[in-house]
């Protein structure tokens, strides 16, 4: 799901993620939210991820931003995430467990690098009301069938394998 307002060329943008899953693991599904210097929502691009952990939810939120910032050619960026485990991790104060989790923070890692600066902070939920009531809105939207959601799973599955998640 795409909404968008423009395309043209934003060097700084400020980015709301968010990531859910209605069980861990469940379905779930990603969202971010980009904000121009005015403070107007320039985009708001979400994906349904099918079933997988909330902290993978978390994690294709980022990458997600990421893929969308370079189509704007940003090159100053500043993400928010209410997901203190991913922040943590993403900024080395908090070891990776997961492996698929692993994997997924150096293809971001590796995105960043198009970046001339990247800033990731924690802020409380309550201050990232947009991109989860997008999030949720996602899966409510997209209530999937069992058979479609394993099939969507392992599509997102193949493509994380192949690195290109979206």
């Amino acid at each position: 799901m795409t909404e968008q307002k423009n395309r043209n060329t934003i060097e700084d943008i400020t980015v709301y993620i968010d990531g859910a899953s209605k069980g861990n693991p469940g379905e779930a599904a990603c969202a971010a939210i980009f904000y121009d210097n005015n403070n107007e929502i320039i985009a708001e691009e979400g994906r349904v991820l099918g079933i997988c952990t909330n902290n993978f939810a978390e994690y294709a939120s980022f990458y997600l931003a990421l893929k969308v910032l370079k189509k704007y050619n940003a090159k100053r960026i500043k993400i928010f995430s209410d997901s203190e485990l991913l922040v943590k991790q993403y900024n080395g104060e908090y070891n990776i467990k997961d492996e698929k989790l692993k994997k997924l923070m150096s293809i971001i890692k590796n995105e960043i690098k198009g970046f001339e600066s990247v800033e990731v902070t924690h802020i409380p939920r309550e201050k990232n009301k947009v991109a989860d009531a997008f999030v949720n809105k996602l899966l409510k939207a997209k209530k999937l069938k069992k058979t479609d959601q394993k099939m969507l799973s392992e599509e997102r599955n193949y493509k994380f394998h192949q690195k290109k998640l979206f």
